[in-house]
């Protein structure tokens, strides 16, 4: 064996072992895969990345020597289940901790206390009605079934209207006329009359026929006038049933719009509500201004800011917080991240960091805590 081989053997090891070293520290400076989702305050997805949450982990990054690289999801089931396949190290956003969730992912200390809050369009406007409600609100009142019926009474006017000028145009020309369109419209003035007041001061048939039509159209007139009443009155009920709502009990018999996949939907599943999903929040709201649904239930804080930085819709968030839960960051499952970030996230509330982070997003309004 020659005298430098065990030197060799020797100096072959001690590079691979740095060899592995590099390795090893190039892992652990890899930047981390981070999905988020837009959920303002707590995410903004524009031109730069932003919000509550996104600054809050930027503080843990900071504090742990770390570095991300953000990718956006479209849901919430997306970011669960991206999270818990390992595409993706950490997920970050206004993510609820749920019992049903902990099978998927694993979650953080909790960063926010939220809850659940009902949204729905106010009535109320900071200087009076605007022009598009009041438009909204007219045509509420005037729908097809008023103007079916209105259809129908037209028709059966322009009868009684033909019928009685057709049977006195020869023996009561003073009252209907033989030509047409004079005859026709004298006409349409007695059955108007009638139908309104019961008779015509001015204007009476002598004939036989002429006052059997007239005493028909006279009964036939009751129950239109009824029907008239019942319709409107109907109408203008749906319309007033349309005004502010209190309180999530107040639609127990109506649609309520939910986000798909949200706390918001399970909650109001196993509470009995009749519910509609909607992939966002501003899919959801859409729906609410052109009353496809009466009310939005939602996480609290997103509620809010969504309710006070809406220009084109005038939403109010009404009744108690009820359902409340946590936000917090997720993790796959055995992520060895966790407990780091845990540490951190503790350490920052001790030293009220987060709570500054809270005040810059949220002030006094917003904050559930």
């Amino acid at each position: 064996m020659p005298q430098h081989f065990p030197v060799l053997i020797l100096l072959a090891f001690l590079t691979l072992a740095q060899e592995l070293t590099h390795a090893q520290k190039a892992e652990e400076q890899k930047p981390l895969r981070v999905l988020t989702k837009s959920a303002p305050p707590f995410v903004f997805d524009d031109e730069i990345l932003r919000g509550f949450s996104v600054e809050f982990w930027r503080e843990i990054e900071t504090k742990l020597d770390l570095t991300s690289d953000y990718e956006i999801a479209e849901t919430v089931p997306e970011m669960l289940s991206s999270v818990a396949d390992g595409q993706y190290d950490v997920g970050i956003g206004a993510i609820s901790v749920l019992p049903s969730r902990y099978d998927l992912v694993e979650f953080s200390h909790p960063i926010f206390n939220s809850g659940l809050q009902l949204m729905v369009v106010s009535n109320s406007q900071n200087s009076g009605l605007n022009r598009d409600a009041g438009w909204r609100t007219l045509a509420k009142v005037i729908n097809w079934k008023i103007i079916r019926t209105a259809l129908v009474v037209l028709v059966l006017l322009l009868a009684a209207s033909h019928l009685i000028w057709l049977c006195e145009r020869k023996i009561n020309r003073d009252d209907f006329p033989g030509g047409y369109r004079h005859g026709i419209s004298e006409a349409i003035w007695w059955s108007l009359a009638t139908l309104i007041s019961g008779g015509c001061e001015n204007k009476a048939p002598v004939g036989i026929a002429g006052r059997l039509i007239a005493i028909l159209w006279m009964l036939a007139g009751i129950g239109i006038i009824a029907v008239i009443t019942a319709v409107l009155t109907s109408s203008l009920t749906v319309s007033s049933l349309n005004a502010e709502v209190s309180d999530l009990s107040e639609l127990r018999s109506e649609q309520v719009g939910v986000i798909s996949g949200t706390a918001g939907e399970k909650v109001l599943l196993k509470m009995g509500y009749r519910i509609r999903g909607y992939r966002n929040l501003d899919e959801a709201a859409a729906a609410l201004a052109e009353g496809q649904v009466r009310g939005v239930v939602h996480d609290s804080p997103l509620l809010k800011f969504y309710a006070q930085n809406n220009a084109a819709t005038s939403f109010a968030v009404v009744g108690s917080l009820f359902a409340p839960d946590d936000y917090a960051f997720i993790f796959p499952r055995q992520s060895n991240l966790r407990v780091d970030v845990n540490k951190t996230i503790i350490e920052l509330m001790r030293s009220g960091r987060l709570e500054r982070i809270k005040e810059t997003w949220f002030g006094i309004d917003l904050g559930t805590n």
